[in-house]
């Protein structure tokens, strides 16, 4: 009876342990770290599109960490499923066939994401507009990741890996606001910083209220939290080329 009792004890503090799961730190600092720094890359007029430079956005917002989103990307990766969920959430996955550091996949994936418009050319603004569209015509293109990266009014993300049979590192990143919204914009064209809603980071060029507590935490323990590495450098890029599982 006692170890039956144990065996029970044992079960309940896993389910709770796999319940708790969560990225390190240092794999939340690398998330916002690549999300802002290609976002500002963006701004700055320093993103490669298939041929040429992808014009720069009037204004684009800084990203904070999300532990909601964090968790709701955890929910995905442990599906195993390899493909988007049914999530009302802005969603990226990259599955990795080996078990690895969940601070480098996350790097990797993201790098990966971006360079979707280096690879497959993105579209846009049409003559007359400024509106670098999310249309039929882009999204034939599936560029969805990188569109979604550089949306310009996201500001949340949360990421998570599973551990999962076929692909032992399944990352998923959910974001908020949603991007790709079919016939929306996925920015619009002009010189940075002229509208933003509050303020701009002068060097990163990324709209943000620094004045709103909802973002102007470092502590894990609320719904969004900003990061400690944030500083953005101009080294360059290096693309992903492994040939994963990449959605």
């Amino acid at each position: 009876m006692r170890i039956f009792l144990l065996n029970c004890f044992m079960a309940i503090i896993m389910v709770n342990l796999k319940d708790t799961m969560a990225l390190s730190q240092e794999a939340r600092d690398t998330v916002i770290y690549w999300h802002n720094r290609l976002r500002s890359d963006l701004m700055h007029g320093n993103a490669k599109n298939k041929t040429g430079m992808i014009p720069k956005p009037k204004n684009m917002m800084q990203m904070y960490y999300s532990l909601v989103l964090e968790k709701s990307a955890q929910d995905a990766a442990d599906k195993c499923i390899y493909s988007h969920t049914d999530t009302n959430y802005g969603e990226s996955f990259y599955s990795w066939p080996q078990e690895l550091n969940e601070t480098y996949v996350m790097e990797q994936s993201i790098i990966g994401w971006w360079t979707e418009a280096e690879a497959r050319g993105v579209i846009g603004p049409y003559p007359n507009q400024t509106c670098f569209p999310y249309d039929y015509a882009q999204h034939s293109r599936q560029i969805g990741h990188w569109s979604q990266i550089a949306w310009w009014n996201t500001n949340e993300v949360g990421c998570a890996v599973g551990r999962c049979p076929r692909f032992k590192s399944n990352v998923y990143c959910h974001y908020w606001n949603r991007g790709n919204v079919y016939t929306g914009c996925v920015f619009w064209v002009g010189e940075p910083c002229i509208e933003c809603p509050n303020n701009c980071n002068r060097t990163s060029l990324l709209c943000y209220n620094p004045k709103d507590p909802k973002y102007a935490s470092s502590s894990t323990t609320g719904i969004t939290m900003q990061t400690t590495k944030m500083t953005l450098t101009n080294d360059p890029i290096t693309d992903n080329n492994d040939e994963d599982s990449y959605e």
